[in-house]
């Protein structure tokens, strides 16, 4: 069994198998913070690749039941992002509750 799959993997061409590795294997680190954590019950996610910040709000919210109520935006790489933005390979997304200070 081990050797077919090992021949199947090796008759597909190189763009296929590095599509698939990263669909596979690629995660995402959420950081969470403020009154989200006692919400979620951590601080640190790593979840599947999600490709928007839509797609990361449903999958949380999915996992997260408690979370749709809340108010929190979504920043990645430190920039405040809609719905509608990608979130790329690699990045460091946070959700974040409102804030203020002084």
């Amino acid at each position: 069994m081990c050797f077919f799959q090992n021949e199947v993997i090796n008759s597909l061409p190189f763009f296929t198998i590095f599509t698939l590795h990263n669909i596979i294997f690629q995660m995402l680190n959420v950081l969470i913070f403020g009154q989200l954590v006692d919400v979620i019950g951590s601080s640190n996610l790593n979840i599947k690749h999600v490709v928007s910040v839509q797609d990361l709000k449903a999958l949380m919210h999915k996992q997260y039941p408690d979370l749709q109520g809340k108010t929190y935006a979504v920043a990645i790489e430190n920039t405040i992002a809609g719905d509608k933005d990608a979130i790329a390979d690699g990045s460091t997304v946070a959700l974040m509750p409102p804030y203020s200070g002084g």
